[in-house]
């Protein structure tokens, strides 16, 4: 009412307003002109995640090239990051708040696919520019087979390593599986009380 109507007139014992509540009246109404934030809530998401998927990308596949550029996107994700939140607290109005368990399984699937390529493009980046790993491992850069067969042999070892690191890695914590079977086994307690009851 107030942020439409201008005021709270009619009613009970309204008074007036208070300089506080005045305040987060005007900021409401100011929030209501902003224009919105990006095309919608679900291309933003998807162009917001675009955005880091393709960065995640270029820092990942092409790393070994030039170092650095993890570095270059930190400070780049932390200008950014202030940026759209300066934007999103006095420029545009804010999207609505959802509720979220994570990545979605498309985006992290994604993610999984470049970083399994980027251990296929490094190494051969590496073995290719690299004329010291190349005499250390015996590699004649010149002998494109030979080269091809170092980085599958590579390339095997080192997904085989990552495959072993994340099946070892619990998906979720001890702590949370042990309370989800004392659930379950109460939840079965009940249900027999509530049969034994019935009969």
């Amino acid at each position: 009412v107030y942020l439409a109507g201008g005021g709270g007139g009619g009613g009970g014992g309204g008074g007036e307003l208070t300089e506080e509540e005045k305040a987060v009246i005007q900021h409401g109404r100011d929030q209501v002109n902003m224009s919105a934030y990006g095309n919608g809530a679900e291309a933003c998401t998807v162009d917001d995640y675009n955005e880091l998927v393709m960065q995640f990308s270029f820092v990942t596949l092409f790393g070994v090239a030039f170092p650095l550029t993890a570095l270059l996107a930190f400070f780049s994700n932390l200008i950014e990051a202030y940026i759209d939140s300066s934007k999103l607290c006095s420029v545009l109005r804010r999207p609505l708040a959802r509720r979220a368990g994570g990545i979605p399984r498309a985006w992290m699937r994604i993610l999984r696919v470049v970083a399994a390529l980027s251990v296929v493009t490094n190494l051969v980046i590496l073995l290719q520019n690299s004329s010291r790993i190349s005499s250390l491992v015996g590699l004649d850069t010149t002998d494109t087979r030979d080269m091809m067969l170092i980085v599958a042999c590579m390339e095997h070892i080192i997904l085989l390593l990552i495959f072993w690191i994340l099946s070892m890695i619990p998906t979720q914590p001890e702590r949370v599986i042990l309370q989800r079977e004392q659930l379950r086994r109460l939840q079965l307690e009940v249900d027999k009380n509530h049969r034994r009851k019935e009969l």
